[in-house]
């Protein structure tokens, strides 16, 4: 008699699914995730029976999804039937001939509490249908296991809808890094709200495992802190853009490998999964480099304006310094002016007076003593252009400077006679 029931406990429940495999006459087919092949090989009496079915000719199919946890595992399954792998399936349930059973939850090595069974014509006919349509989409375990092996990763593309899911895969991706993140967050109050759901600390535990980590965002006062914060106290790089971004995304790039770009949808929330729309995760090498290459461009071209900048200050900088060289050299020629007048128009006028003079000596003496003067003014000229230069010599002498002042005296007065004479 067809009918459906359910099998409560761990003895009824193990009882039932051995049931199922002895009554297995010529085929079996198991749909069930990740956590399922530990329980058929890793529980010893579900592997007596799995293995039973191969002794007695039983054709087996198997889909399951293949990890670097489960590996192990699915090897020995190919002792026994055709397996194939599918990327996160979920659900558990097997059909053979006449039965159908299947069990919400699995866990890993662990006997199922639970199991609903069917001998239903109808709902066996309808899951071998399910099964047929999932073999088609899946692929076979031994290209997934040899992928895994040689640390392969298969190019996927996949658009997510569900925050919750996004949110997951942000964290799983940022906690698999190994050598490099790449971030760009487009808007401050996406920094500020990675630092609140605490992306920013899987950033800082990445940075302690020696991952390189570059961050672009724009410059806003409101994030300068956590900016700072974050550079100063971790070894993580962080640049600024200007100008803000204007789509509304933000682009993660780890180890070349992976990408996760993230649509903001409502960047006024301050959580994670009630700002984000959609996202788009890939593995697809050309996806993947496409925005290496973007944020390899931004990074530089924040680079190339901070040296804009370097060089925006320097010229001011030497600006101010070729203004106040202009102001140097206009007083100096003021006072050189002055100072080369004085002696220069002494020597004019004991020359001219040499004319007339009876005692010519004396009016010899002030040229001479005139021209020396003259001739320090110039070198002391000179020596301004080789201080330019960094080549000016110090020389330290006595003088007395008693002479020096007679010195002066006396062309003073001799020259303030001659002018009220």
């Amino acid at each position: 008699m067809e009918g459906i029931g359910t099998a409560e406990g761990l003895g009824e429940s193990t009882k039932t699914i051995l049931n199922v495999l002895n009554n297995s006459k010529n085929s079996l087919l198991i749909c069930a995730d990740q956590y399922w092949p530990s329980v058929a090989i890793g529980i010893e009496v579900f592997n007596e029976g799995m293995f039973d079915l191969k002794k007695r000719n039983v054709k087996c199919r198997f889909i399951t999804e293949i990890t670097q946890e489960n590996i192990t595992f699915c090897k020995e399954l190919l002792k026994i039937a055709s397996v194939h792998h599918l990327p996160g399936l979920k659900g558990n349930f097997a059909v053979n001939e006449n039965e159908y059973i299947a069990s919400a939850t699995m866990k890993n090595l662990q006997l199922l509490s639970q199991v609903v069974y069917s001998n239903s014509k109808a709902v066996v006919e309808q899951h071998n249908f399910f099964f047929e349509n999932l073999w088609d989409k899946s692929i076979s375990a031994i290209e997934k296991i040899d992928e895994i092996e040689r640390g392969i990763i298969p190019e996927i593309v996949n658009v997510i809808k569900n925050p919750f899911e996004i949110k997951n895969i942000y964290f799983d991706v940022l906690k698999s890094s190994l050598t490099e993140i790449m971030l760009i967050l487009t808007t401050s109050t996406v920094f500020m709200r990675e630092e609140n759901d605490g992306i920013m600390q899987s950033l800082i535990d990445a940075s302690n495992r020696n991952v390189k980590i570059r961050i672009i965002t724009p410059s806003f006062s409101n994030a300068k802190n956590e900016i700072d914060n974050l550079s100063q106290k971790n070894k993580i790089e962080v640049r600024r853009i200007e100008s803000p971004f204007d789509a509304r995304i933000n682009i993660l790039v780890v180890d070349g490998k992976y990408s996760l770009i993230v649509e903001l949808k409502n960047d006024t929330k301050q959580k994670f999964t009630e700002a984000v729309g959609s996202a788009i995760y890939s593995t697809s090498q050309s996806n993947v480099v496409s925005f290496v290459t973007i944020f390899e461009t931004l990074w530089k071209q924040t680079e190339l304006c901070e040296k804009l900048k370097d060089a925006d200050n320097l010229k001011e900088e030497y600006i101010k310094k070729l203004r106040l060289a202009d102001k140097a050299k206009d007083e100096f020629v003021n006072i050189a002016a002055h100072e080369l007048r004085t002696p220069t128009q002494s020597i004019l006028t004991f020359a001219n007076l040499l004319k007339y003079d009876i005692n010519k000596n004396e009016s010899i003496e002030a040229i001479y003593r005139n021209a020396k003067r003259l001739n320090v003014l110039i070198k002391n000229i000179l020596d301004v252009t080789k201080i330019e230069s960094n080549k000016l010599v110090l020389h330290q002498e006595n003088f007395n400077l008693n002479d020096l002042l007679t010195t002066v005296i006396k062309d003073y007065t001799r020259q303030l006679k001659k002018t009220y004479l």
